[in-house]
């Protein structure tokens, strides 16, 4: 797929994930893997996060069939990402379906995969380790490996935001604190729209996604880690 093709691709997946107006540590890391498998850029990141937010946008197909049945594939894996298809999920994943010829018995069968995949992910998950300090090495390059080995880009984390993560974690847990939200960067040209859509949604401390987010517009991340207000 080309630029154009791979920015519509991961919107017509980032509009299902917010469609149930928050996104949960599951989504993001459904969210990272479908990015990750297109081998995303940032400008493809930064071009999908701004169609989404136009209230107007809706889910088209591009490339190939075989690329719009992935995409499909990848819509209903994320939508499932944390349980259940809420109505705003179905009807668009529904609608997405009979745009590019799929017939309901199709999409069953789409949707039982979907749903293995989903627990694949949440065996990879591992509750309990530090998604603060994983692949910090990847996050300091600005770069990660693709499942291809191909490198792609994903931001750079700051060294003092890492280790605040790390501390604030630390804290969190000594005092028996279970959930935290995201603290997103107010600096100019370090805030992030991802970011800040989970502004005020608790999340499971040992469930976190790794920071830098998925589709992270921001040029570096200076998100932390604080407890739920």
């Amino acid at each position: 797929m080309h630029d154009k093709e791979i920015t519509t691709y991961l919107a017509n997946v980032l509009y299902i994930a917010i469609q149930d107006g928050r996104l949960t540590s599951q989504e993001l890391a459904a969210l990272d893997e479908v990015r990750r498998l297109v081998g995303a850029e940032r400008i493809h990141a930064t071009e999908a996060t701004r169609l989404v937010e136009n209230s107007k946008f809706i889910p088209q197909g591009v490339g190939t069939f075989g690329a719009q049945v992935r995409n499909l594939e990848d819509m209903v894996f994320v939508g499932l990402a944390d349980a259940d298809l809420v109505a705003g999920e179905r009807e668009a994943i529904e609608v997405f379906c009979e745009q590019i010829g799929l017939t309901q018995t199709q999409l069953d069968q789409i949707v039982r995969e979907a749903q293995v995949r989903c627990s694949d992910l949440e065996l990879r998950a591992a509750p309990g380790s530090d998604a603060t300090e994983s692949k910090s090495d990847a996050h300091d390059n600005g770069r990660s490996a693709g499942t291809d080995g191909a490198q792609t880009w994903h931001p750079r984390q700051t060294t003092i935001a890492r280790r605040a993560c790390k501390t604030s974690i630390e804290d969190c847990r000594a005092a028996g604190i279970k959930s935290v939200e995201l603290l997103p960067s107010n600096r100019d040209g370090e805030q992030c729209a991802m970011a800040l859509s989970m502004r005020g949604t608790p999340l499971d401390i040992d469930r976190l996604p790794e920071l830098p987010l998925p589709y992270c517009t921001a040029r570096r991340c200076q998100c932390v880690w604080i407890a739920a207000g």
